[in-house]
């Protein structure tokens, strides 16, 4: 194996789980949930609510956005 090329870590590879908002597979648990709709977001599409800080998937934070 070349001393550039690592194998990536086992929470990194492709798993069972999958991301409804960008539609990912990943092996490590969600753990986030979106406050309004309560559908599991990964971490790579969690967005935040600036006033309260409360998670929310990318689809309710656009619903938020066009008012």
């Amino acid at each position: 194996m070349n001393e550039h090329q690592h194998e990536a870590p086992w929470w990194l590879e492709p798993g069972s789980e999958q991301c409804p908002s960008c539609e990912g597979h990943y092996r490590y648990e969600a753990g986030y949930f979106c406050l309004r709709c309560d559908a599991p977001v990964c971490p790579v599409c969690v967005r935040y609510l600036r006033v309260s800080g409360d998670v929310i998937c990318p689809r309710c934070d656009d619903a938020v956005e066009r008012g």
